[in-house]
C-alpha cells in the first residue's frame, strides 16, 4: 500500500485508491453485524461483528446501477437497469464524470492536476467516483463526490453535506419516516443516493452548490457608501461530500434492523468508507495547503436534514495529515443534541463507529488508525458532541470549532424530540414555556429543547473559550451557509448594531483566526492580521447568556452555578423535593430567614457546587458525599455543570452536590456528623418537604 501510494503515474494514482478501497473494504466487511437488539458476546472490550441477519435478499453483490444523466442503466449494457435494497452492497467501479453538453464519464478518478479550471467567477464541479467498497445506505446505489479546481488550490472548502441520520426501521428505510438521504426523496428517487441538488451542479449554471459559502462572486466594496458584497471565500478549492449513509459520515458497519418483518432493512452505514475515500483524494491531490475550513451544512437551505457535526470527527485526522495549514471547523445547522433515548438507540453502536478506521493508517504506521482515536476515547452512546469538541481540541490544540445555527431550527428540533426530547419542559431558568404548570416537587428542564440548546452552546464556550465561537440567528432558517441571502444578514436580521456581523464576517474572521502553542504549551489566540485578540464569543441577545445558571455574557463566566429559579407560589419548603434534599438544607444554603415568601424568578442556592480534585472519579466523589453516581449525575442534568459521561470527569470540572449528611466524609476520611441520628438534608416523607409546623417556626 505505501509504494503504491508513492506512484506518481495515473496508474500509480489508481492502484493506490484500490488499495486504500480494499483497506477500507476490509474493515467495513469485518463489520457487519446483527439485527438491533439481538444479543451480542463482548471480547476484550469490542464488539462481536458478524454477517447482518438480512431481509433475504441475495447474498451475492449484484451491478450498482449507472445514472447517465437521465435514468439507470446497467454499467456494461448501458440498457436501463435498477434494482431495490440489498443485504449485500452492489459492486461498482470508479469513475470520473463532468457536464458538457451532456454527462460524460470515463474510467478512474481524475488528480487535480487532470482537472481544467473554471470559467472566470464560476465554479466547475467534477464528479468522482471511488467504486466499491464506497456505496449509499441501501445498498442499491454507488456513491460519489464532487470537486471544484479554484483560482487558489492552496485554500481548500471541504463541505460535508448532511443528508439525515438514521436509527431504526423508520428512519432507515420507511420512505414515509426516512430521515437517511432524505434530501434524495425530493424527486422520484426512493433509495437513498447522490441525488439530482449535486449532480445538477456540474453544469455551468446556478445551482445549490454554487450560493452562500459557494458563490463564486468576488468580494467588492462600494466606494461611495463603503459597504461590502460577494463572497470572500469564492477563489477557494472546494471538495463536496455528500452523505446517503445516515451515520453522520463516521460509519462502518452493515446493520438489520426489524430482521424477519415486513418493515426490515438492512442498512449500509458505510460514511465512514465513503468520507474516508473523499478526504483521502483531497490530501493526496492538494498539497501546500495553507487553509483548510471544514464545513458540515446541508446541500440548500430548504434541505431536511440533520448530522453536519459529523466533519468535526474528522478534524483530528485532516490537521494530522494537513501539516501547518491552518484547520478550522464550521457546523451549520446540526449541533447534534439528542434526547436521552439517543443512548439507548446508539447502544449496540448500530453505525460500526468503534470499528471505522483512517484511509491510511496502516500507510503511516500509525498505532491510532481508528478514526475516533483512541480505542475508548469516545462512545457514540455515552459521550456527546460537547465533549468530543473539548477533547478534540486537547489533542489538537490548533483545532477550533464554530457553531451556526438558528434560535427555533426545526429540524434540530424535530431529531431532538424523536429522541426522547421534548419542544417545552419548563417555564424558567432559559426554558421554553408553554404555559404548562409542572407538578408541585417536580423539577422541569431537562427535556427542554431550548434549554438544552442554550446550555450546550454556553458549556462548549465556557469549558473552551479559545477554541469555540457560536453565532445564532434568530428566527427558524437553517444552513445560513448555504444561502447567498441568509449567509448575508446578521445575527438579529438588521445589522444595526457594530457589534455584531453577519454570518459571511463571522465566519471569514474565524477561518483566518489561529491558534498558536508557545514552547510552554500556553495557546494564544490571533486575528487574520497575527495580532492577539481577546477571547470572546459572538453572542447576541438571542443567546440568552444571563438565563442559565452559569450562564455567559460578553465573554465573561458567571461564576455562580448550581441556582435556580423561583416558580410561581414556590418557596423553600416546596422545592427542596425537587433535589432530593429538605428545607433545612436549602435555608443553610442561602443564608436567610424567609423560608415560606419566596418572589417568583427570585435565585436561590439548591446544591454545594464541588470542584473535582486531581485523581478523583466519580464514584469517589459520590461516595465521599454519601450519595449515589446517578444522583448525582440526575442532578446536574441538562444544567451548565450537565455530566454526560461519568467515566469522563476530570481534574477541575465544577459540579453539584446535595449531600447526605449523615453519610458524608470529611477529607480526612471521617464522617463530619458522629450521630447515625443526624438526618439534616435528606428529603422527608412529610408534607412540605420536610419537617412538620414546630419546626417551620425553628426556621423562622
Amino acid at each position: 500500500l505505501r509504494m503504491a501510494l508513492d506512484l506518481k503515474s495515473r496508474s500509480g494514482r489508481m492502484r493506490a485508491i484500490a488499495a486504500v478501497a480494499l483497506l477500507l473494504a476490509l474493515v467495513a466487511g469485518s463489520s457487519l453485524a446483527h439485527e438491533h437488539g439481538g444479543e451480542g458476546e463482548m471480547e476484550d472490550g469490542e464488539m462481536e461483528m458478524e454477517m447482518p441477519e438480512g431481509c433475504g435478499w441475495p447474498k451475492v453483490a449484484s451491478a450498482c446501477p449507472v445514472w447517465d444523466g437521465l435514468k439507470y442503466v446497467h454499467p456494461d449494457s448501458h440498457m436501463p437497469y435498477d434494482i431495490s435494497q440489498q443485504d449485500v452492497p452492489c459492486v461498482s467501479r470508479s469513475a470520473t464524470c463532468r457536464f458538457t453538453s451532456t454527462l460524460q464519464c470515463e474510467p478512474g478518478m481524475r488528480s487535480l492536476d487532470e482537472m481544467d479550471a473554471a470559467p472566470p467567477n464560476q465554479k466547475l464541479y467534477y464528479q468522482l467516483k471511488p467504486g466499491s467498497p464506497a456505496t449509499c445506505g441501501h445498498g442499491n446505489r454507488e456513491f460519489s463526490f464532487f470537486a471544484h479546481k479554484g483560482p487558489d488550490t492552496s485554500k481548500v472548502l471541504v463541505v460535508f453535506a448532511s443528508g439525515g441520520m438514521c436509527w431504526d426501521a423508520d428512519t432507515c428505510g420507511n420512505p414515509m419516516f426516512r430521515s437517511m438521504a432524505i434530501d434524495a426523496l425530493q424527486g422520484s428517487e426512493l433509495a437513498p443516493a447522490v441525488g439530482a441538488v449535486f449532480t445538477n451542479a456540474m453544469q455551468l449554471t446556478p445551482s445549490n452548490l454554487k450560493t452562500g459559502i459557494l458563490s463564486s462572486a468576488p468580494r467588492t466594496q462600494d466606494p461611495l457608501t463603503l459597504s461590502w458584497s460577494g463572497n470572500a471565500f469564492a477563489d477557494w478549492s472546494v471538495v463536496v461530500i455528500p452523505d446517503c449513509t445516515g451515520d453522520q459520515g463516521i460509519g462502518s458497519r452493515s446493520y438489520t434492523y426489524d430482521a424477519g418483518h415486513p418493515t426490515c432493512i438492512t442498512a449500509h452505514h458505510h460514511g465512514g468508507v465513503n468520507t474516508g475515500l473523499a478526504i483521502h483524494w483531497m490530501l493526496e491531490n492538494f498539497h501546500d495547503l495553507d487553509q483548510v475550513l471544514l464545513v458540515g451544512t446541508g446541500p440548500n437551505s430548504d434541505s431536511m436534514a440533520d448530522g453536519g457535526h459529523g466533519i468535526a470527527f474528522w478534524s483530528t485526522y485532516i490537521k494530522k495529515r494537513a501539516g501547518d495549514a491552518n484547520v478550522r471547523t464550521v457546523i451549520d445547522s446540526s449541533m447534534g443534541l439528542f434526547g436521552p433515548g439517543w443512548r439507548e438507540a446508539m447502544m449496540m453502536d448500530p453505525w460500526g463507529t468503534k470499528t471505522t478506521r483512517v484511509p491510511d493508517a496502516d500507510m503511516n504506521g500509525d498505532e491510532e488508525e481508528d478514526l475516533l482515536f483512541p480505542a475508548g476515547s469516545f462512545d457514540i452512546a455515552h459521550d456527546d458532541v460537547s465533549y468530543y469538541l473539548e477533547w478534540a481540541t486537547a489533542m489538537q490544540p490548533t483545532l477550533s470549532f464554530m457553531d451556526v445555527t438558528s434560535v427555533a431550527d426545526p429540524v434540530q428540533r424535530k431529531t431532538f424530540m424523536a429522541t426522547g426530547g421534548r419542544d417545552s419542559d419548563c417555564c424558567i431558568d432559559g426554558c421554553n414555556c408553554n404555559g404548562a404548570v409542572l407538578p408541585r416537587g417536580v423539577r422541569g428542564g431537562r427535556l427542554d429543547w431550548t434549554k438544552t440548546r442554550k446550555v450546550q452552546m454556553l458549556r462548549r464556550y465556557g469549558r473552551m473559550p479559545l477554541f469555540y465561537r457560536g453565532f445564532l440567528q434568530s428566527g427558524d432558517r437553517r444552513f445560513l451557509l448555504m444561502d447567498s441571502v441568509l449567509f448575508h444578514q446578521c445575527a438579529d436580521q438588521t445589522c444595526q448594531d457594530q457589534t455584531l456581523h453577519t454570518v459571511h464576517d463571522a465566519v471569514w474572521a474565524f477561518a483566518n483566526s489561529m491558534n498558536t502553542v508557545a514552547q510552554d504549551g500556553t495557546v494564544n489566540l490571533i486575528d487574520m492580521n497575527g495580532l492577539p485578540v481577546r477571547s470572546q464569543q459572538l453572542m447576541p441577545s438571542h443567546t440568552c447568556g444571563m438565563c442559565l445558571p452559569g450562564g455567559v455574557q460578553n465573554g465573561d463566566e458567571v461564576g455562580d452555578k448550581c441556582l435556580a429559579s423561583m416558580g410561581e407560589g414556590e418557596n423553600l419548603f416546596s422545592v427542596a423535593s425537587k433535589y432530593g434534599t429538605d428545607w433545612m438544607a436549602l435555608w443553610s444554603l442561602n443564608g436567610d430567614s424567609t423560608l415560606e415568601v419566596r418572589a417568583a424568578g427570585m435565585p436561590y442556592r439548591f446544591a454545594h457546587e464541588y470542584e473535582v480534585q486531581a485523581g478523583e472519579s466519580m464514584e469517589e466523589v459520590a461516595a465521599r458525599f454519601g450519595t449515589t453516581v446517578d444522583a448525582v449525575v440526575d442532578l446536574n442534568y441538562n444544567l451548565i455543570t450537565h455530566i454526560q459521561n461519568p467515566a469522563r470527569l476530570k481534574h477541575g470540572d465544577q459540579i453539584c452536590i446535595v449531600p447526605v449528611f449523615h453519610q458524608t466524609m470529611d477529607r480526612h476520611g471521617s464522617p463530619i456528623c458522629p450521630s447515625d441520628r443526624q438526618r439534616f438534608g435528606e428529603d422527608s416523607s412529610e408534607s412540605d418537604g420536610g419537617m412538620g409546623g414546630d419546626s417551620m417556626q425553628m426556621g423562622l
